[in-house]
């Protein structure tokens, strides 16, 4: 078009040089097409946003668990191999809720729900210091932590979530108390298997729970 109005510009101002002064269509079209350009750019621009906000949101989607919004199974494979390429040494502490079947067969499923929803909610409060945590399962639970189990704030993330799981129980869950085993190891690059140290620490929660079972001790244990 603007070449076009070029060659149409050049015929006026042979046949009339006064009159070309006056108006020249191609300064216009000229002006035209780079306004045209813009609102492709603008366009190009606005539909790569849309795909890259599309492109998060379906990866948050591959990456989150349903029912709590923590982090799922394929986001914890992928962190412990990231956990394993790094040098600085990280907590693993494994989470089990116990006595889900009784609840959902006492109390029906949308209360097994709530309990894990509360689980999740309680691991996201107390572990709020750059911790990741998972829903590894229908009620196994996970956190990777970057820092040992000496660091204060294991203790307090623990200690933290003991309290709101009391607190929990003594409000709403008398009758059937939400009740949660873990355990935990530390994987020091170079040092130690990072695979031995999940089934040290998943190894560790198990037999919380067959204590906590034999008891019939509730809640969320102190730490050891």
């Amino acid at each position: 078009m603007p070449i076009a109005m070029g060659v149409v510009d050049i015929v006026r101002y042979l046949a009339m040089p006064n009159e070309y002064r006056k108006v020249s269509y191609y300064k216009y079209a000229v002006l035209f097409f780079i306004f045209m350009c813009g609102v492709y750019e603008f366009m190009q621009i606005a539909e790569m946003s849309r795909r890259g906000q599309y492109a998060q949101i379906m990866e948050e989607m591959a990456y989150k668990d349903g029912l709590t919004g923590l982090l799922n199974r394929m986001a914890y494979n992928r962190e412990l191999e990231a956990a394993a390429k790094k040098d600085a040494p990280c907590t693993l502490i494994m989470l089990d809720m116990n006595y889900l079947k009784k609840v959902n067969d006492e109390r029906g499923h949308d209360r097994g729900d709530m309990y894990i929803f509360k689980i999740a909610e309680f691991m996201q409060k107390s572990f709020c210091h750059g911790e990741k945590s998972f829903r590894i399962g229908g009620d196994e639970f996970f956190v990777l932590a970057e820092y040992t189990n000496e660091d204060p704030l294991f203790s307090e993330s623990i200690q933290n979530m003991k309290h709101m799981v009391d607190e929990f129980n003594e409000n709403f869950g008398k009758a059937l108390p939400l009740s949660i085993a873990y355990g935990y190891s530390v994987f020091r690059p170079g040092e130690t298997d990072l695979d031995e140290q999940v089934r040290i620490a998943d190894q560790k929660m198990y037999k919380m729970k067959v204590e906590m079972k034999a008891g019939m001790a509730f809640g969320l244990a102190s730490v050891d």
